[in-house]
């Protein structure tokens, strides 16, 4: 017998019945995102945009201030989160350099394009032979940098007989612009010029009124006849000796005098 199966021409019931959701669109599907305006990044880059990175530093600033009382990062995490201020500007640093490697490094970070000045005074060197004019370093041991310090200090201390950055734990000191135009101009007037200290020498603080060392600041010292003048680098702990005629000399605001 050709009995069929009973539901062999049954059709499914579910076969024409369309999908619940297959028209329903997204509801999110046309809210457009943040606009660029209200994004941390700004519209033509990637890079954080100077209003939110503001931002940031005071959210850095008041967690900070939560955290440990006042508005500092302990010493360990000031080289993280870098004074905002400074990052992006061009600043002078002092760099510490392996002994008799300061006209080596100073020319190798040229090479590299990196702004370096390292002050030198010529002076008379005696042989038993001979007498010659050489060019010694005003502050052994030192080079000065004129950089952006988080682009440019990896090039620096790689550099060959760069020691570390002169600074307060991992932090770099910045050096102010009087500093250097102060040592340019002292290199400039290698004869007036003596030695130089280690610290400061007790006595009267006074401010030269004219000449070529006109608004130095520093301490008044005699020696024998001699007038001489100590102005302090705090930036390498060292100061510089200069012969001055004591009539260009007026006393600061608060000391007594200039001694006889």
């Amino acid at each position: 017998l050709h009995i069929p199966h009973p539901t062999s021409h049954i059709p499914h019931p579910t076969s024409h019945i369309p999908h619940p959701t297959s028209h329903i669109p997204h509801p999110t599907s046309h809210i457009p995102l943040l606009s660029t305006q209200h994004s941390v990044l700004s519209p033509q880059s990637s890079v954080l945009s100077p209003q939110s990175s503001a931002l940031i530093a005071v959210f850095f600033l008041s967690a900070a201030y939560d955290i440990f009382g006042r508005w500092d990062f302990p010493a360990h995490c000031n080289l993280l989160f870098y004074r905002m201020s400074e990052v992006g500007n061009v600043q002078w640093y002092a760099v510490y350099v392996r002994s008799r490697y300061e006209k080596k490094v100073h020319q190798q970070l040229l090479q590299k394009h990196l702004a370096s000045f390292l002050p030198l005074l010529e002076t008379w060197k005696q042989w038993s032979d001979r007498k010659k004019k050489v060019s010694e370093p005003l502050f052994k041991g030192y080079v000065f940098v004129n950089i952006d310090y988080r682009k440019e200090h990896v090039p620096v201390l790689d550099t060959e007989g760069v020691v570390k950055f002169v600074g307060i734990g991992r932090v770099p000191s910045v050096i102010g612009k009087k500093d250097i135009d102060w040592l340019k101009r002292l290199v400039r007037e290698p004869d007036a010029v003596g030695g130089t200290v280690a610290s400061l020498p007790a006595g009267s603080r006074v401010r030269v009124a004219a000449g070529p060392f006109r608004d130095f600041e520093g301490v008044v010292v005699k020696q024998g006849r001699e007038t001489k003048l100590v102005v302090f680098f705090e930036s390498v702990m060292q100061g510089v000796e200069i012969s001055i005629f004591p009539e260009l000399l007026v006393p600061v605001s608060g000391d007594t005098g200039i001694p006889d």
